[in-house]
């Protein structure tokens, strides 16, 4: 069922980024798709709203479709 699915994310997503924050600073970006528009919007909010008071985690929970980061010299752009 499609609550399951939504909670088996939301546990890989904890899990993961607990992993990743133990080593280092993250910056968690999402991107909206045009199969899992609102759906990923609301997964975004809530791993958000789990990690609200942790200093080593950064959000970009933009609606916008384009997004970039920049990695020293280099411009990564993501789009769904």
């Amino acid at each position: 069922m499609w609550y399951d699915n939504y909670m088996i994310a939301k546990k890989l997503y904890v899990d993961v980024l607990e992993l990743l924050i133990a080593v280092a600073d993250v910056e968690f970006v999402f991107n909206p798709s045009n199969h899992d528009f609102m759906t990923g919007f609301m997964l975004c909010q809530t791993i958000q709203a789990h990690f609200s008071n942790n200093k080593n985690i950064k959000f970009n929970c933009d609606m916008s479709h384009r997004k970039y980061y920049q990695y020293g010299k280099n411009m990564i752009g993501t789009t769904h």
